[in-house]
């Protein structure tokens, strides 16, 4: 199910140095960078970051945002993972990203790194 749409925008904040959703007429689209090509191959970056993607989704259904990013130039081995949820809420920095790594553990193994930054999002007065 697709409900973010991302763009890129400049780094000035923590926030801003991932994609930032577009929202089109309240409805968020949320989507993982696909290869453009017409092949029906996909680079193991993409199938991983794909993989991140649904794990993130599925244990975080509520979150304002996820982003996966692949930081490593398409091989797969570098991850960027940005989650926000009210999930997190009266948990330590240390035990969100505990509670990241824990989802990802097996994705984990097969990469380099990875970069992990959660936050509580900000309530609306909706």
């Amino acid at each position: 199910m697709l409900n973010r749409l991302f763009i890129y925008n400049s780094p000035s904040s923590l926030y801003n140095q991932f994609i930032r959703p577009l929202t089109l007429s309240g409805i968020q689209l949320r989507s993982v960078s696909q290869s453009s090509s017409s092949s029906s191959t996909t680079s193991p970056g993409v199938e991983l970051q794909t993989r991140i993607n649904e794990l993130l989704n599925k244990s975080f259904p509520d979150a304002q945002e996820i982003i996966v990013k692949d930081i490593s130039g398409g091989c797969g081995s570098m991850f960027e993972v940005y989650v926000a949820s009210m999930d997190f809420q009266g948990m330590s920095k240390v035990k969100q990203h505990l509670t990241v790594s824990n989802i990802l553990k097996n994705e984990i193994r097969d990469m380099h790194g990875i970069r992990i930054f959660t936050e509580v999002p900000p309530k609306s007065d909706l």
